[in-house]
């Protein structure tokens, strides 16, 4: 009679073991499941730096768009819309369209002006990196006490409207 209890206590054990070798081993794919997300997630912010080419957008100085614009003058003025006056530059032989953000100059809420350009930096940075044959390319942008600034590709055949 001594059989039936051995044989009831060892199936008992059994499924004990089953059951945490089965626990342990849903804990190490769950573990290989996280650490290869984290290593495609990383590639691919990796590979997607290196097709746009850049680590992010330019950062110019006040002074830089000054004498690129030949002192924001009316001459190189190629128009104005609702955000800004934009002016042909020279970007180190390249040319460039500079956009004078209306508005952006001395705030008197200084919140109010770190909200601005927080929104302005984060503009910057996600323009900057979009690519597509319809969009004109965003080089960069300023950001000085004179006011904010983008600076963008131009394009030599006439106004962007009327290709639209």
């Amino acid at each position: 009679m001594e059989r039936p209890s051995t044989v009831v206590v060892s199936v008992r054990g059994s499924s004990i073991a089953l059951a945490v070798v089965s626990g342990l081993l849903c804990l190490v794919v769950l573990l290989l499941i996280g650490c290869t997300f984290k290593m495609v997630s990383q590639w691919c912010k990796r590979h997607a730096r290196e097709k746009l080419g850049h680590g992010g957008p330019r950062q110019y100085q006040y002074s830089e768009l000054v004498r690129a614009t030949n002192r924001f003058d009316a001459q190189r003025k190629l128009g104005r819309g609702a955000s800004g006056e934009v002016y042909r530059g020279d970007d180190n032989g390249r040319q460039v369209a500079v956009k004078r953000l209306m508005g952006s100059g001395a705030a008197t809420d200084a919140e109010a002006q770190r909200r601005r350009r927080r929104e302005f930096e984060a503009e910057v940075d996600i323009i900057s990196r979009l690519r597509h044959k319809n969009l004109v390319r965003l080089f960069g942008g300023c950001d000085s006490s004179n006011g904010l600034l983008l600076v963008y590709e131009l394009i030599s055949q006439g106004s962007l409207d009327n290709h639209l």
